[in-house]
């Protein structure tokens, strides 16, 4: 049994030995190369991994690229298929630690080299995370240095990060949270700054529009835990006590607004602080909707005015519009409640919304109506909602209902056969009819079932 021991002991050292010679070498020095070996090798190991005969095709690699030119710009490859080899060798060696560190730092030494020849620093720093994060993770100080490769990375390449680097990221501040060596809160901070990238890659579509979008649900489900109010808001509280920039109050506003967190008094603190520091749209939005949950309408449509004055984005001012619409209708004014409708409408025509709280303004108006067109309003309502629905296809269950609702308010047949319209032809279903109440044309319809 000690024979046995020692013999497993001397193989383990000798490997470990194979693989420091590697390490040893210096691929930048090929001086007094011997340019016939060079070319039988880059034959065979180049040959050996495009058939992934990753095995046969390590030592000749290794003899390349610690011997042979590698001034010629098309040749990274050595480099690229070197990773891949290295890599092979720690997934074989995963369960033996010793070698497994030398295999990892022999593929550190890769991508140092790598990086020596080509640049790239970004793109090689993402992958010295990922494979430090996959490898290492056991060891807390190369967690550590995982986060400060990936940190690197994105800082290098931003929008161009690779939506790995921007999972493992967050991945490996998960673990050093969870080992109190970053704070929850630096957590949350950079998980605003990959959002940004990922929204951005998602935006433009292409070959990886899936990747980005399992990477955006990856790591909204990651962060879940503590983003939750009762999480979010003592660390936005801590926060606020150390006078916090411009930018941090804008996405610390942002993002209690999107967990729902906006009937606190974080949220209110940290909006007016933004206003005072840097008064913007998102600021102002913020304070308009937070006056309107308290049900003080004047100072919400003051709020909500001024935000549309300072809002850039076409898509967000039309919202704020419907904002000001249903504030408008709180202080009962029905008129100036339309008029803010068709404002955001005339921004952007397919804002289902907008059609939704105008089918509802059209029916607080059909009450006003008289004799026949007090009906025949309600055509004009069901017309908004059937074109909500067609814009969105989530609000079809309420716009189906209201639908139903509504047409339970038509006029009859009989009701609309003896009517006639302003020409005093007799009206027929199916064609075009002006409420003049409202001041809108639609089709005639009649209640069905009747």
């Amino acid at each position: 049994m000690r024979i046995k021991q020692i013999a497993a002991t001397l193989l383990v050292m000798a490997l470990i030995a194979a693989n420091v010679q590697a390490q040893n070498c210096n691929p930048q020095d090929w001086s007094g190369h011997d340019g016939d070996k060079c070319k039988q090798n880059l034959s065979v190991f180049h040959s050996d991994v495009k058939q992934s005969n990753f095995e046969g095709a390590y030592k000749p690699w290794r003899y390349y690229y610690c011997n042979c030119p590698k001034e010629d710009g098309s040749q990274e490859w050595v480099y690229i298929d070197g990773a891949k080899l290295v890599i092979e060798k720690i997934k074989e060696n995963k369960s033996d630690k010793a070698l497994l560190d030398a295999w990892y730092d022999t593929l550190m030494m890769v991508y140092d080299n790598w990086q020596l020849s080509y640049g790239k620093e970004g793109k090689i720093a993402g992958y010295k995370g990922l494979y430090t994060y996959a490898y290492q993770n056991h060891k807390l100080e190369r967690l550590v240095e995982s986060q400060a490769y990936f940190e690197k990375s994105i800082a290098l390449l931003d929008s161009s990060t690779a939506y790995t680097t921007v999972s493992y990221y967050m991945a490996v501040l998960q673990k050093l949270a969870k080992y109190k060596k970053v704070d929850t809160a630096y957590w949350v901070d950079k998980y605003f700054v990959v959002s940004e990238i990922v929204d951005e890659n998602i935006a433009k579509g292409g070959t990886y529009l899936s990747k980005w979008q399992k990477t955006r649900a990856d790591i909204d489900n990651l962060m879940q835990p503590v983003l939750t109010c009762d999480q979010l808001l003592p660390i936005y509280d801590k926060k606020l006590e150390n006078t916090p920039s411009a930018d941090d109050l804008k996405k610390m506003v942002a993002f209690m607004e999107l967990k729902e967190c906006t009937s606190s008094p974080t949220y209110e603190k940290a909006a007016n602080m933004l206003c005072n520091l840097d008064p913007s749209a998102i600021c102002k939005n913020a304070l308009a909707r937070l006056k309107y949950k308290q049900d003080n309408y004047s100072e919400a449509k003051k709020y909500v005015e001024e935000a549309i004055t300072y809002e850039e984005d076409q898509l967000k001012k039309s919202d704020y519009y419907l904002l000001l619409a249903d504030i408008n209708e709180k202080l009962g004014s029905n008129s100036a409640s339309m008029d803010a409708v068709n404002k955001a409408l005339a921004i952007n025509p397919n804002n289902a919304r907008a059609y939704i709280i105008k089918g509802g303004l059209y029916a607080e108006l059909a009450k006003g109506c008289s004799d026949f067109d007090r009906k025949a309003a309600y055509w004009v309502v069901v017309d908004q909602y059937s074109k909500a629905k067609t814009l969105d296809a989530s609000q079809s269950d309420l716009c189906n209902s209201r639908i139903a609702t509504y047409s339970q308010y038509f006029p009859t047949a009989g009701e609309i056969f003896f009517q006639t319209d302003a020409n005093g032809q007799t009206l027929k279903v199916g064609d075009s009819y002006t409420v003049a109440c409202l001041g809108v044309s639609t089709t005639i319809r009649a209640k069905v079932g009747e």
